[in-house]
Parts: C-alpha cells; structure tokens; sequence
C-alpha cells in the first residue's frame, strides 16, 4: 500500500504542477509558487518517511494523506485572487540550429519553468534540443527568438573555426524577431557559445553544449560573465545544444569547504566548479595586511595576509589600499597600491610595484620595476594626478641612491578623451645608471624653461605615445643624452619639436613620430649626433620617422664613429637661407656607415653631404659610406656629394633631382657604384671634380649599372 500512496502523491503533485502554470496566464506568480514549494517540501518529507518504511501503514492511512493533500490544495486554490498577468512576464524561448549537412533544424521551446524538464534530465538524457547526437555533424550557427522581462538584456556570442570568438549580439527581449550567432555557408564549426543575462527578475537561463568526444558537458548559468559552453583551443565541434529557463526558487550554489561550489536545482547537483572570486580586498577598515576574497557564485570567502597571498605561487596580481609592514614582491607577481606605503619599513621589489599616488621618502630595493599609474577621471583630476615631472621622480626614487638604480622605472599617463598637457618650470635630468620608461598616453609634456635642455638622459629612457615640446625660441635641444656613450635613447610613436630636436652622444631608437626643429635657419638641426673620439660606440635606428628642420635634418659630428639606419620616414629641409655645404643628411665623422631605405629626402639645400675629417688627404680609417636602398632625393641643391678620401655611396634603385646642380659630385677617390637608378642634375647628372681628380675620367669613381642620367 506503501508504493501506492507514493504513486498516488506524484500523480497528484504533477497534476496540480501543471494546473498551476495553466493559471499562470489568469492568477498571481506569487500563489502558484505556493503550491510549487507545497509540492516540493511534501516530496521530502515522503523521501525522509521512506528510508523508515512503517510496514503497519495501511489503506486507512493512504486514504488519510491522500484527503490532507487534496484539502490543503483546495483551500490555496481557494484563496488564490484573480489576477491579469503582465505580457512581458511571460517567458519563452525558441531556438533552434544549423548544422552540417541538414541546414536549420530542430527548433525547441521551453516555457518558464524549466522545473520538470530538469528534474527528468539529471540522467543527462535530454528530452529535446537542438543540433544532432551520435551523426559526428557539427553546428555551424544557432537561432533563438526570446521573450523576456522588459528592461531585461541577454547577449549571446559564438566562438568559431577559424575567426575565434565573435562580437556579442544582444537578444530582442520582446519575441518580433531572430538573433543569429554563428556563420552560414562557411562551412565552419561552432566550437563553443556564450549566453550572458541580467534582469530577468529571479528567472534563470541554464544552457550546456554536446561536444565531440565528451558529450553533454555540465549545464552553465547565464548569469556568469566568465563561463561559456563548448570548448575553445581544443578544435572540437559543437554537436547539440540545449538551453532552459528556469525559476530561481530551487536553484543555488552550495560552497565546499575544498574551494569548490556545487551548483544545484532543487537539490539535485548539476555540476561542481572550482570558486570564481572577484579579487582580494581588506577584510576590515582596520587592517590592511589581512584580505579576503569572496566567491561571486557561492559567497565562499577566504582570508589570507598580504604576506601570505604575496608568497602564494598560484596567485600573481594583488591590489591593496596601504602597505604599513616590511615586504617583498617576489619575481612574477605585480602589487598594486592605491593609496600610501609607509616610508618606516623598506619594500623589495624583485616583480612590479604599482603605484596609484605620487610617493615620498620610499625605501625601495631590488631588481625589479616600479610603475606609477595614477586614473583620472577629468581634467582637473588629471592635473593633480599629475604635477611637475620632476615631483614625480623624486617619488619614484630610494633614498639611497645606489639602490634606486638597480630598478626600473615606468610612469603612465592614462589617456583622456582630449589631450593634456603636462608643464614643467626647470630641466628633468635622468641620471647615469638609471632605467625609466615614460608613457605619455597621447598627451603633451612641455617646459616653460629656456635656460637649459628641456631633458637632459644620462642613462635609459624611453619615452611613448605623446609630444615633447620646448619653446620656439629656447634655443636649446628638447632632449640631450650628455656625454654618455652608453646611455639608449628609445623613444616610440612621439613627436619631438623644438627649436632643436635631439642630441645624442648615446644610443638612440626612434619607432614612428616625428623630430621637428623649429628655430632660426642658422642654427636649427633636427637631430644631432655626437660621440667620443675614435670610439665606435654609439648607434641611431630610425624607423618611419619624419626628420623637419630649416638648416640639417641630421648631423653627425666630427671626429666620431657611427652607425646611422633610416628605414622609410623622410627628412626635410625648408625655407633653408644658409648659403654653405651642408646637406638634410650632413656628415664630418671620421668613420660613420650611413643606411637609408626607402627614406624620402627634400631639400632647399643639398640632399646628402659626406666629408670625413681627413680633408683632401687619404683617411686611413674609412670615412663615411653611405648605403641607399630605393631613395627618393628632391634638392635644389646637390642629391649626393662625396668630399673626402674615404667617403663614398652605394646606391640600389631610387631616384635623385637636382633643379639647380648636379644630382651626384664627386670629389673623393674611391669607387661609387649606381645601380637601377635615376639621376637628373643641372649641366650633367653625375660629375667628378676636385684638382686630385681633374685627369681621370668618369668611369673610374663611378660604376653605373642600368642608371637612366637626364642632363637638364
């Protein structure tokens, strides 16, 4: 009599269940839940009677708990007003997929309670999807029509064959209309998806993936931002897939004590996943050493000391708001400050130390870097974020000195809708040993001082993303690397304009940007490169870089060995009144090896100038050899000009115009070769002069190969 009963009470419990979401359409969403969480507990309790089966129960009894039943389902439904129900409040959603072979097929919709289609599939058998099973055909794109709660949005987006994952589409929540993810006529797998849903005012939507070689996979709740459906990296295909909306009564996460949650629909386990955790913050206002993080699922949290989390192998990114204690930052991990470290006990950075505040009277050692990465809000907020460079240096640095240099420095200017500028009154002077890395975040830095140079680099600086500027008339140069042979200049994507633009005695690396020298014809150079005598030990790498002055583009000083390489980028030369010898590319070195490719020169004056500090008699060292690559040369004055023993060019395609002169002259002995070129000059395109010249012919300074020469 016992099983009847039970028969009995199921029946019975499935019949109202679906009596009640017959009225759903007329009664209040509240009533019904009633006799949904009527039914549930009363399955319990007859679970927990079961395991103490009472033999002796008989038909009285059966009769008994079959009348309770029915009288307390006839007083709820009694009681339950009428009521109309909100249209948006309805809950639907059909979807269906495209697969391989079969095009768009098997379209399913489930209705808001997904309660007994859950319940029937904990077996992992479900009872309607979309896509195939046991075929081996992949899914191609998916379809869904949803209606939903009003002000509710639900995005879905596709990891596909070849393209990854694909932009988020947000779902019409109204029901008019389609939303497809996925590709047609491509051809091309559907390897994993993603359903992301706010608003659904206590409704959930469950979906979960079949996947080749694993099958149907755990379901996956909608409301977590991180997780998806299928597999991405592994190349497998989505065979099926199936989606539900479910109440949010039933549906929980239980935390483990092993870090673990278990995510359950009325108890029932669905699947058990690792804890998700939103980051480590301050357990308490009080204390700043101890943090905890909390689970976003489950609400699990933990609580470990900064000391703790920082020597935690698994753990590489922190975020605190004070740092009060001794500690290290170990190789690997990055700590973030928002607020203050107390200047009483020293921090050893061997990883990277970010900074939110400008510092003071820091004891910092290590090996490791130290970035300050203020946020600003507004331009008000950027300038206090970001007061004189000077200040801000002087925050980065140890007191002591020696320690300081054996870390490096980086400091990031966020980005703002329009660009700031950042003033600073006297000279920033990076001292030799030092390593500093300066993100300007596509805003200006600009000095008012006209004394000295605005930068004065003594050891390695490189500087992004933004414009360095000086005062027209400072007449100085905007950065000066000193009288450091070892000191690197790098600078990426920056403008550089003053009234002259770089001097360097150093190593310098230019990606992008621009080196503009604006001062007076007489004195301005764009860059300018010195060096020690007879020391080869400096090198310039310029790369689509754009070099403007009024006199020399760039000048390599007398005396000096050098390397300069130019690949694309330009040099100009404008509005030039100097009547001398200097060209856009001017070079006095005693030895320098000059490689341009592809760059384009133009110039009032001359093109290219070449005299090693040898003068007329033979340099035993070399002088300048200038290798030119497809350049283009437009001058008014000589393209090319070859002045000393020692200097030469080789030239490989490219063209060099001359209205004035001629487009190459050659006054040193050594053997020029032209190939696959054009020269176009005044009187002749190509001339040898000089008295130790004057009885020899052409031929034996210049080897020309397929050179087109138009003598104007």
């Amino acid at each position: 009599m016992r099983a009847i009963e039970i028969f009995a009470f199921v029946k019975l419990k499935i019949f109202f269940r679906k009596y009640a979401n017959n009225l759903k359409k007329i009664l209040t969403k509240a009533y019904v839940n009633v006799i949904n969480i009527y039914g549930i507990a009363y399955s319990k309790k007859i679970n927990q009677k079961k395991k103490r089966r009472n033999k002796k129960m008989g038909k009285k009894s059966f009769l008994k708990s079959s009348l309770i039943i029915i009288a307390v389902a006839a007083v709820v439904l009694a009681t339950i007003p009428f009521a109309k129900v909100n249209a948006a409040e309805k809950l639907n959603l059909t979807y269906s997929a495209h697969v391989q072979d079969y095009g768009w097929k098997d379209s399913s919709i489930f209705a808001s309670n997904g309660l007994e289609k859950l319940e029937n599939e904990v077996s992992g058998i479900p009872s309607s999807f979309a896509g195939t099973m046991g075929e081996y055909k992949r899914m191609e794109a998916v379809r869904i029509r949803a209606q939903l709660p009003e002000g509710s949005t639900v995005k879905v987006r596709a990891h596909v064959e070849g393209y990854g994952w694909q932009d988020p589409v947000t779902l019409d929540n109204t029901g008019a209309k389609d939303t497809e993810i996925g590709t047609t006529g491509e051809y091309k797998r559907m390897e994993a998806l993603q359903i992301t849903a706010e608003g659904l005012n206590g409704s959930k939507i469950l979906y979960r993936a079949h996947v080749e070689g694993y099958g149907w996979q755990d379901w996956v709740d909608a409301s977590d931002p991180d997780a998806f459906a299928g597999t991405t990296g592994e190349y497998k295909r989505m065979e099926a897939l199936e989606i539900a909306i479910v109440s949010a009564d039933g549906f929980k996460y239980q935390s483990n004590e092993d870090g673990t949650h278990t995510f359950l629909y009325n108890d029932v386990e669905l699947s058990t996943e690792d804890c998700t955790y939103s980051g480590w913050i301050p357990a308490s206002e009080e204390d700043d050493e101890l943090l905890e993080r909390t689970c976003t699922l489950c609400n699990h949290k933990e609580e470990k000391t900064l000391n703790e989390l920082l020597s935690d192998e698994s753990i590489t990114e922190l975020e605190v708001k004070n740092v009060k204690k001794e500690l290290t930052v170990p190789a690997g991990k990055t700590l973030t400050v928002d607020e203050n470290i107390s200047g009483e006990n020293p921090v050893t950075v061997n990883g990277t130390l970010v900074l939110k505040k400008v510092q003071s009277n820091l004891k910092l050692k290590g090996n490791g870097t130290v970035v300050y990465a203020p946020e600003a809000e507004s331009s008000e907020d950027f300038a206090t974020k970001f007061p004189k460079a000077t200040e801000i240096l002087d925050g980065l640095k140890s007191s002591d000195d020696n320690t300081a240099k054996s870390l490096k420095y980086e400091i990031k200017v966020p980005e703002m809708d329009e660009p700031q500028t950042i003033t600073e009154t006297s000279p920033i002077t990076l001292e030799e040993g030092w390593n500093l890395t300066v993100d300007l975040g596509n805003n200006i830095l600009k000095t008012t001082d006209k004394s000295n140079s605005f930068i004065t680099n003594k050891g390695d600086l490189t500087l992004k993303n933004g414009v360095v500027e000086i005062p027209n008339d400072s007449q100085k140069f905007v950065i000066n690397s000193g009288a450091n042979t070892t000191a690197t200049l790098n600078l990426e994507n920056v403008d550089i304009i003053g009234h002259s633009g770089i001097s360097t005695n150093g190593n310098l690396v230019m990606n992008g940007g621009k080196i503009e020298s604006n001062g007076t014809a007489s004195q301005s150079r764009a860059l300018q490169i010195l060096g020690e005598r007879n020391i080869k030990a400096n090198t310039t790498e310029l790369t689509d870089v754009d070099v403007k002055s009024k006199h020399i583009g760039i000048f390599i000083s007398t005396d000096i060995f050098h390397d300069l390489v130019m690949n694309g980028g330009s040099i100009t030369v404008e509005n030039n009144s100097v009547d001398g010898y200097d060209g856009a590319l001017t070079s006095y070195s005693q030895y320098s090896s000059i490689t341009l490719d592809g760059t384009k020169i133009t110039s009032d004056g001359m093109g290219i100038y070449l005299q090693n500090n040898g003068g007329s008699t033979p340099n035993a060292l070399g002088g300048n050899v200038a290798h030119l690559n497809d350049v283009t040369i437009e001058s008014k004055k000589v393209c090319i000009w070859t002045c000393a023993d020692g200097d030469k060019v080789e030239v490989d395609g490219g063209s060099y115009k001359s209205t004035t002169e001629n487009a190459v002259r050659i006054y040193s002995r050594e053997l020029n070769t032209f190939k696959d070129c054009r020269l176009e000059g005044k009187g002749t395109a190509i001339t040898v002069l000089g008295s130790l010249l004057q009885n020899h012919e052409l031929s034996e300074f210049a080897d020309r190969t397929n050179v087109t020469e138009v003598n104007v």
